[in-house]
């Protein structure tokens, strides 16, 4: 979160109302990791979040889902709580299919379920272009859209 770009985009995010959680700096496997090196990459990022828009954040996801007790006890120490997806229509995969996301989205969708998507790590058009299909099929159905 060093470039300035990515500070910009999270301080937009953050106005915009959307909570900003932790998910590690470097992305590598938490449970790979010592507890001083676990707090390091949570801490590392939690305190960029922190000077580019005041607070810092309160959920993390684990690089992958990679999680276990150290992991959760490390971040809870650092005042975190885990939230991992439920729907996973595996958007990086990539070439993805818009079609396969939207479809894979909807159908598993229910209430409490939190979806993962990307935003990074390659060509993301077709996430994009799955989003406001996912949206809208969505808020046809009924569902309301929460912040964690």
């Amino acid at each position: 979160m060093e470039e300035h770009s990515d500070l910009k985009l999270v301080q937009q995010a953050y106005k915009q109302g959307h909570a900003i959680g932790n998910h590690t700096w470097t992305h590598t496997d938490l449970t790979k990791l010592s507890a001083s090196q676990i707090d390091k990459e949570l801490t590392s990022t939690s305190t960029a979040i922190r000077n580019a828009i005041g607070v810092s954040p309160k959920v993390y996801r684990p690089p992958f889902g990679a999680t276990n007790q150290l992991v959760v006890q490390r971040a809870k120490k650092l005042g975190m709580k885990e939230e991992l997806w439920k729907i996973d229509p595996k958007d990086w995969e990539l070439p993805a299919s818009s079609s396969k996301i939207v479809a894979t989205v909807l159908r598993e969708a229910a209430s409490g379920k939190v979806i993962l998507l990307h935003d990074g790590g390659g060509d993301r058009s077709q996430t994009v272009i799955a989003l406001p299909l996912i949206l809208s099929g969505l808020k046809a159905r009924g569902f309301e859209f929460v912040t964690l």
